[in-house]
């Protein structure tokens, strides 16, 4: 699974590429909670009731318009997007680093992972190129990738 997005300064929640936690409705257990990622916002007065059943069926809900949200389940079944009422999501924070990456990020002189991860991006690719004359192979091979 790929992450959209590092910038915590960005646009309000939900924006394209946000990832969101939405209760899912289990029957004879308790509820449990899923990733989304947020694929688009709009106002509409139709949406999936929460918690979420199997299938997913939106419902149009009478009255004033509401903020919902275009939203992916990660990991499940990623091929159906529904909508989903912004009021009843919940951002996904992202954890504190844990201290060996906070020691690299004061290392680096960096505020934010994002600075950090596109810092160590431009090392490799440095490192890349002056390695690049010691890495040819005397005699290519066509190789085949499997999968």
């Amino acid at each position: 699974m790929s992450e959209f997005n590092y910038d915590l300064a960005k646009a309000s929640f939900p924006s394209f590429g946000d990832y969101a936690l939405i209760e899912m409705k289990r029957h004879g257990v308790p509820n449990e909670i899923y990733t989304h990622k947020v694929v688009g916002t709009y106002q509409s007065n139709a949406w999936v009731d929460v918690p979420i059943q199997s299938p997913p069926t939106a419902v149009i809900h009478k009255g004033e318009m509401q903020a919902v949200a275009r939203v992916i389940v990660c990991g499940i079944s990623e091929d159906s997007v529904y909508t989903v009422r912004v009021a009843d999501m919940k951002p996904r924070t992202m954890p504190m680093p844990d201290a060996e990456v906070q020691q690299l990020m004061q290392f680096y002189e960096v505020k934010d992972i994002r600075s950090l991860i596109d810092q160590q991006a431009d090392h490799v690719k440095m490192l890349q190129l002056r390695l690049s004359p010691f890495l040819n192979e005397p005699n290519p091979v066509a190789r085949v990738r499997e999968g």
